[in-house]
């Protein structure tokens, strides 16, 4: 009986989770870039999978799009990732700056951030002008702004208050985990992040154990190595500009400082040196 083993190439199997994701990058590669071939190809590669594998999109390393069904031809999105946000809607394209929508994001920001931005430049520049740029509805802003506060930003409210009097009452050292415990002996039910979140937000912190070392003490005198390259540390081959660093490093014998030599083209090191005394 002849062995048929080879006849058929065996073919791999890849979870539907990861056949979506190279789906969605390839739409994504193609609305950001513009480019058309070779696109599967490169997201292939980048994820390790074939590209025979990735669904509706043509034969390999042609970079097609897949065809339009019936559904498409209606104006609804093929796919998330395709650009299209419904029917008779044109899809993004990238702007000047090379990103999409605002401040280059390739998604749209939270509503909070494009309101505080808004808030902002509204006396500059106007609702309806910064709405336009944003391509935001100019409802969409003041609903925003007239909608109640949620009940997250209520319930942030009041643990800033307690937050802030825990720590004014314990001397002004508790960190995020002490005072998540002494809320916790009050009866006060709160995360230990909210309250790390909370702490940031409200510019307290803990005091750390231990004094600040200082490692670098400037010379005495306005006498300063010359700036020769005039913060340029580019170069146009190798050997042609050599720029030097000096770090510490905290070890258990104590601290040791390391002197670096880098040659500004490759980034390579090309000489360096150890020692206890920053003097050496």
């Amino acid at each position: 009986m002849a062995d048929n083993r080879g006849t058929y190439p065996s073919q791999k199997r890849y979870p539907p989770e990861l056949r979506e994701r190279a789906v969605r990058l390839v739409f994504e590669t193609i609305q950001q870039t513009g480019e058309q071939f070779g696109v599967i190809t490169r997201v292939a590669h980048q994820l390790g999978v074939g590209t025979e594998s990735l669904p509706g999109l043509g034969p390999a390393g042609r970079g097609r799009r897949r065809p339009a069904s019936r559904r498409d031809q209606r104006g609804a999105p093929a796919h998330r990732g395709a650009g299209t946000r419904g029917p008779g809607v044109a899809p993004r394209q990238p702007d000047p700056q090379g990103g999409l929508g605002f401040l280059r994001a390739g998604a749209p920001p939270p509503p909070a951030d494009i309101v505080s931005f808004i808030d902002a430049h509204r006396d500059q520049f106007g609702v309806e002008p910064i709405c336009t740029v944003l391509k935001i509805a100019p409802s969409t802003y003041y609903a925003r702004k007239q909608r109640p506060p949620s009940a997250r930003t209520l319930r942030d409210a009041q643990l800033k208050v307690e937050i802030k009097r825990v720590w004014d009452a314990n001397y002004q050292v508790y960190g995020a985990r002490k005072l998540w415990r002494q809320l916790g002996r009050e009866g006060i039910a709160v995360g230990r992040d909210r309250v790390a979140r909370l702490m940031r937000a409200l510019g307290i912190r803990g005091v750390v154990r231990g004094g600040k070392r200082r490692t670098t003490i400037p010379a005495l005198g306005d006498q300063r190595p010359a700036d020769l390259v005039n913060r340029d540390f580019t170069a146009p081959a190798p050997n042609r500009l050599w720029v030097a660093d000096l770090t510490y490093v905290a070890t258990w014998a104590g601290f040791c400082y390391a002197a670096f030599i880098i040659d500004a083209y490759s980034r390579a090191i090309v000489g360096w040196r150890i020692a206890q005394d920053p003097a050496r």
